[in-house]
Parts: C-alpha cells; sequence; structure tokens
C-alpha cells in the first residue's frame, strides 16, 4: 500500500511513501499520524514506521510487535503503538535506539482502540476490557 502527500493549493501529488515489507511486498498502512517533520505509520507487517515528511524516505523501522500495528501516538519525545498482539510499546521518538522504552502486555487479544494524555493511557480490546495506564 501506498501513502501519497499531495500539494492541496497545487493539487500535485509531492511524494508517494512505498510501504514494503521486509520480502518487497506491500504492506497494509492500519494508521497513521502528523507530526512536525515526519509521518508515523502503524502497518500489517507488525512494524512502526517513521518516515521523513520532506523527502518521503523512511528514518526509522521499530520491530518488537507480534501482531499488526492499529494505533500510533506521537509526541515530542516519545511514540505509543498497539495493535494484534495485545501490547502497548513505548518508544523513544527522538533517539536512536529503535527497541522500546517499555512493553506493557496489556491485554489477551487485539487492542481496537487506544488514547493518549501525557503519560496515560487508556485502551479497549476485543477481549472485552477497558484498561487505563501510567508510565513514568
Amino acid at each position: 500500500m501506498h501513502i501519497r502527500v499531495w500539494n492541496w493549493a497545487g493539487e500535485s501529488r509531492l511524494f508517494t511513501l512505498h510501504n514494503l515489507d521486509k520480502e518487497n511486498r506491500r504492506s497494509e498502512v492500519r494508521c497513521l499520524v502528523f507530526d512536525r517533520d515526519a509521518i508515523v505509520s502503524g502497518d500489517s507487517d507488525f512494524m512502526v514506521k517513521i518516515w521523513d515528511w520532506n523527502t518521503g524516505q523512511p528514518r526509522r523501522t521499530l520491530k518488537g510487535h507480534q501482531g499488526y500495528v492499529k494505533y500510533v501516538y506521537v509526541d515530542d519525545y516519545k511514540i505509543v503503538s498497539s495493535g494484534g498482539d495485545g501490547t502497548i510499546r513505548v518508544w523513544d521518538y527522538r533517539g536512536t535506539s529503535d527497541a522500546p522504552l517499555y512493553t506493557i502486555q496489556a491485554h489477551t487479544r487485539d487492542i481496537i482502540n487506544m488514547d493518549v494524555h501525557e503519560n496515560a493511557f487508556a485502551s479497549g480490546s476485543l477481549d472485552d476490557s477497558l484498561k487505563m495506564w501510567l508510565i513514568g
């Protein structure tokens, strides 16, 4: 699957992000969020990808989920992701490490919705539960 970035004023395509998995197959984008200089996507290949907003090139690939990524949140310091493996992962957004800072086995089934406010998270799952979490 592709993510296309358009210039609304000029009605022209700026660039296309080609979202391919490690076998060079197309990976479905399940969610994305825009930041000042990046696009962060959660994908069906179990990865969170950080794309350069200006060039359309990938900056980092964050691996760790064992299921699709359905939710991503970004602030100045962290990325929070969740999805099909029932985990919540917190990543260092501005750092260089691709390992998660925290991994929470939050649910026994897919996390289908989540909200973040500073260091508080709420997650809802197909395991029929809603949970709240505080980190840090």
